[in-house]
């Protein structure tokens, strides 16, 4: 019985003094910040409050660079422009890799996780989506596979191809007002954030897929697919506990994960999980389109280059293009896809060319609502642009430059992603009299930046002619949209 509580005595000891080294890494290297709980580190405050007000918060009392752990795992967060511009231009070979952190969503699955992604950083060890088919998503391979992916995937983002698509979102679009003046006309209130939504999940799969669904008459209330796509974005309190225990615990590691991967198991199989949804979804999808070329290269083979000719000038979406590199004859494997990744990065276009235009769009009218003078001026120069043109073209920005400065400064107001941008150190990093021990997360708040009245006059206030005056130069350091 001595003997046991002896070797419990120790180990405990042995824990205590490990844990207080990690706790005290940021500390050790002149980096300032909040006290860290033992166990918790900063998450109850982090949680409670938000990271938003937590990083307000200890950059008053800390300065431009602090640090913070969310858990065991310490963070980084830097709104020093000098050290940015260390980071992400003049040493950027220092800082290529990029960790994240997504709340909410947390999958662990070891049947969805390939050993070649554990030498990505992550918040949550193994990753925050562990299953295997979503790190084949061109947002989450390592740098090389990241790298071969866009280099695969941008041809469809060029002018070309979002010239070839204006008259395919126009349409959408057309179908949204439709049935804006529809609801307005019953002078009845109504939610415009969803049909914003509706409209924009519609031009993905449109321009994206060539298919249309009824996305824009059946709201998510009605629709798996809507509340899918949406639920993405939503934290579930019961993944939220297991990523927390996993970040205060990562000596548990090994444990915690068994209990991650046999819930994550019955919560896909059940259908519980927005994740499992799309991906049931993106594999339909590749699945009928490689049906339908199958079909038809049946049909209209060309004997001379086996190439279809249905399809030789016809608007190319992504997913075709993604299928044409899977055909690709090519041994070398940076030049093809393989199905999964596919059908991961037709899950991943959902999940990403859903949310960011929505909210943007969303932001923007909310400015617009409130702001009724430049909601008039913005009105006056789209309304006398159509009637000159008839239409609206693809480089119809260039002619709009309010409206423009409107969708700039909602950026700034509102970013897409205020804690995005993230990067880590290969090796320590000395800058003055702190060094960013290797491996340690680096965070750069964009609300913190974009809202810094040190960078702009009245940063709370809507004002598009920031953008507007030409003798203003904007820093892209401080405006990170």
């Amino acid at each position: 019985m001595l003997l046991i509580i002896g070797l419990l005595c120790i180990a405990l000891a042995f824990f205590y003094y490990q844990r207080k080294q990690r706790m005290s890494v940021l500390e050790r290297n002149g980096i300032p910040g909040p006290k860290p709980h033992l166990i918790f580190g900063n998450m109850t405050d982090y949680n409670t409050y938000g990271y938003n007000v937590c990083f307000e918060k200890w950059k008053a009392q800390y300065g431009r660079v602090f640090g913070y752990y969310l858990g065991a795992k310490p963070f980084l967060v830097v709104t020093d422009p000098e050290l940015l511009k260390l980071i992400q231009v003049k040493d950027f070979q220092h800082f290529t890799q990029r960790p994240y952190v997504i709340p909410g969503g947390i999958y662990h699955n070891w049947k969805y996780h390939e050993m070649h992604f554990t030498q990505r950083p992550y918040v949550i060890p193994g990753g925050i989506y562990h299953n295997w088919k979503y790190h084949e998503m061109v947002t989450r391979v390592d740098s090389l596979r990241w790298k071969k992916m866009r280099t695969l995937l941008s041809p469809w983002f060029s002018s070309m191809h979002l010239k070839a698509n204006t008259p395919v979102i126009n349409l959408c679009v057309d179908d949204m007002v439709k049935k804006l003046d529809t609801l307005a006309a019953k002078d009845e209130e109504f939610n415009i954030y969803e049909r914003v939504e509706a409209a924009t999940i519609d031009i993905i799969d449109r321009t994206g897929f060539s298919i249309t669904t009824d996305i824009q008459d059946r709201l998510p209330q009605n629709n798996p697919f809507f509340e899918a796509t949406r639920g993405v974005f939503n934290i579930r309190p019961n993944r939220q506990f297991l990523a927390s225990l996993l970040l205060c615990f990562p000596e548990l590691t090994p444990i915690i994960n068994v209990i991650r991967d046999i819930c994550e198991t019955l919560w896909d199989y059940f259908g519980y999980t927005s994740h499992g949804m799309l991906w049931k979804a993106g594999e339909a999808i590749v699945k009928n389109r490689l049906e339908l070329i199958s079909n038809k290269s049946k049909k209209l083979v060309d004997n001379n280059n086996n190439r279809l000719k249905a399809y030789e000038n016809s608007r190319k979406d992504l997913l075709e293009m993604m299928i044409d590199v899977r055909n690709n004859t090519n041994k070398n494997t940076d030049k093809t896809l393989n199905d999964v990744e596919i059908i991961a990065n037709t899950v991943v276009l959902h999940e990403a060319a859903y949310e960011s235009p929505a909210n943007l769009i969303g932001f923007a009218i909310h400015n617009l609502v409130n702001n009724p003078d430049i909601q008039q001026k913005c009105y006056e120069e789209v309304n006398d642009l159509h009637e000159k043109d008839g239409k609206f073209a693809f480089n119809v920005m260039s002619e709009l430059p309010i409206l423009d400065a409107v969708i700039s400064e909602t950026f700034r107001l509102y970013p897409t992603d205020t804690i995005f941008t993230s990067r880590m150190s290969k090796n320590d990093y000395k800058y003055k009299n702190i060094v960013i021990p290797k491996g340690v997360d680096i965070r750069v708040p964009t609300v913190q930046l974009h809202r810094d009245p040190e960078y702009w006059s009245e940063p709370n206030r809507f004002d598009p002619n920031r953008f507007m005056d030409k003798k203003t130069v904007i820093d892209p350091i401080v405006y990170q949209p």
